[in-house]
């Protein structure tokens, strides 16, 4: 029995043993099964991180997916209006083209280039602004072609069509008729060129002077009543105030236009300064006509008129022509510039005088002697030539010129400007030595060393 009891008791401790190590088994494993639980929970919240950032950078894609729809809508709808604006242009150089084709169908028709002209082929004329209309059935259009086509072909341009010849100055315009070939028809000018001509023409009667500093008159005279001015053209001149010499050298002047005048066959204006009273006698202006009363107390005088430098050049006339009254009073022409005063005419020798272009202002004055009544009306001309001619009441307007660098002239080749149509030609060049230069081929004459200088335009 005890040792019943004995193994009872020795079972009973394995199997407490036994227990215990499952106990302790059992409690090893829920500590493992802690911590894996722990990993288990670290994995996840990165996994949600990691979502988290995924959520965010598919948010961002689909802001881009956006907006890079909407730039491709934009781009979509600026191509369809290119493609608009193309098939716009298309459509246009179809009709230039179509244009362009009709007009050398009329230009051949008329002249027969294309294979008929029997002298060679010439290029096809080139169309400039082609007019929409059509006269008598004739289609209207601008032709532009050189010198040598038009003068070969002379051909009959319709009536207001209009034939452009190309130089080497530029354009020339002429306008068709329907009757006149090429060559008998005149060189158009434009309208602007016209105008400019209807203010300086021939209507001012028998003189166009142009003034230019440090020059003399440039004149034409008896120019038509009724025509225009196709060109007035101004020359250069150069000057040198002196002799020049190796080591005092002088600058060559060019002459600068300034304005173009023109005058009728009186050159005597009025100023505005009457009515004058002084000394005892009054002078009045009405209409061109001077009128001049009282008893003079001294020698009173009176500018009616000024004469501006160096614009008379010939032989003038003075004269006093009355139209009531007594001619007592006399006129006279006088640089008052200088001191004593110097008369170039005074009406009461009523002879010619003749200018060579250079002279001082002049004043154009009426005078009166001491102790004399005056009591008359009388009109006043200067004029060109050495004899009195009918009074002509005074006409004449100054045109301003354009702002120009100076005009020069060398022998017969001279710069120019031409006042209608506005065309400066330079012809004079200016080159400038500082002694550097590589003369050739010197050679010695009496008084004269002549040089020969490389120059390449």
């Amino acid at each position: 029995s005890a040792t019943s009891a004995a193994q009872s008791a020795m079972s009973a401790y394995n199997n407490a043993s036994a227990a215990a190590s499952n106990a302790n088994a059992m409690a090893l494993s829920a500590d493992e099964q802690s911590k894996a639980a722990q990993q288990a929970a670290g994995i996840a919240t990165n996994a949600a991180e990691m979502a988290n950032t995924a959520a965010t950078a598919a948010d961002s894609a689909a802001s881009y997916a956006n907006s890079a729809a909407n730039l491709a809508k934009e781009k979509a709808e600026k191509a369809d209006i290119a493609t608009d604006s193309a098939i716009s242009a298309t459509t246009r150089a179809d009709a230039a083209a179509a244009n362009a084709a009709a007009a050398m169908e009329s230009i051949n028709a008329v002249d027969g280039i294309v294979g008929g002209d029997g002298g060679g082929h010439y290029s096809p004329v080139t169309v400039i602004d082609s007019l929409r209309e059509e006269s008598a059935g004739v289609k209207l259009q601008r032709i532009i072609m050189d010198t040598a086509w038009w003068a070969h072909h002379d051909i009959i341009l319709a009536a207001r069509e209009i034939g452009y010849e190309r130089t080497a100055n530029g354009l020339r315009k002429k306008v068709g008729d329907g009757v006149k070939k090429w060559s008998e028809l005149p060189y158009a000018i434009d309208a602007e060129v016209i105008d400019q001509a209807n203010r300086i023409r021939g209507r001012y009667a028998s003189r166009l002077c142009g003034m230019a500093s440090h020059d003399t008159l440039i004149s034409l005279t008896d120019s038509a009543d009724a025509s225009d001015f196709t060109s007035v053209k101004v020359l250069g001149k150069s000057t040198q105030d002196g002799i020049p010499a190796t080591d005092a050298p002088l600058p060559v002047t060019g002459v600068t236009p300034t304005k173009v005048s023109v005058r009728g066959k009186n050159w005597i204006g009025y100023n505005n300064s009457l009515p004058y009273t002084n000394l005892g006698v009054k002078l009045t202006y009405s209409n061109g006509t001077y009128t001049l009363s009282g008893t003079s107390a001294g020698y009173p005088y009176k500018s009616i008129y000024t004469i501006p430098a160096n614009t008379l050049r010939g032989t003038y006339r003075l004269s006093k022509t009355v139209a009531s009254g007594t001619d007592t009073a006399y006129i006279r022409i006088i640089d008052r510039t200088v001191t004593p005063a110097v008369p170039y005419s005074e009406s009461v020798y009523a002879t010619p005088f003749t200018m060579n272009g250079i002279h001082n202002e002049l004043q154009v004055e009426i005078a009166c002697s001491a102790g004399i009544t005056y009591n008359e009306s009388f009109y006043i001309q200067l004029e060109l030539g050495s004899t009195n001619t009918a009074y002509e009441a005074y006409t004449g307007t100054d045109y301003q010129l354009p702002a120009l660098s100076a005009l020069h002239r060398i022998g017969s080749i001279a710069d120019s400007y031409d006042a209608v149509s506005g065309l400066e030609t330079r012809n004079i060049g200016i080159e400038t030595f500082d002694g550097t230069e590589s003369f050739i081929n010197p050679t010695l004459s009496p008084n004269t060393i002549r040089f020969q200088y490389p120059y390449a335009p």
